[in-house]
């Protein structure tokens, strides 16, 4: 493990142990990887520790990814935020009233998958 690698994980290991952070971590660097870990627990409740392949729920943070790769699509001009949902998903019954601007302003009335 080189000086970099290693602060990294005395940091966090550090936390850990103040039950600040439990999670994996990965740090890249041009596609090359830089860093791995797990660190802490995964489930407090069984003492499983995390790893660099634990998979978490994350929930609505995705939206903020979602949202940048809509935008970085539409800056290279590959969408519009007009666009019916239609043109990328034909089979879609709402495709066409719901655009690209309703997906990211949360106003397309498409159901929230986890209340159905």
């Amino acid at each position: 493990m080189n000086s970099l690698s290693s602060a990294i994980y005395d940091y966090l290991e550090n936390k850990s142990q103040k039950e600040e952070f439990s999670g994996s971590v990965l740090v890249t660097k041009n596609n090359e990887k830089l860093f791995s870990a797990g660190v802490g627990l995964a489930n407090r409740k069984h003492l499983i520790k995390c790893t660099p392949e634990t998979k978490f729920r994350i929930g609505s943070i995705t939206k903020q990814f979602t949202s940048m790769a809509i935008m970085m699509l539409l800056e290279q001009g590959f969408l519009n935020e007009s666009d019916k949902l239609v043109k990328f998903f034909p089979n879609y019954i709402f495709g066409e009233n719901i655009t690209i601007h309703h997906l990211l302003t949360h106003t397309s009335g498409i159901p929230n998958i986890t209340q159905l």
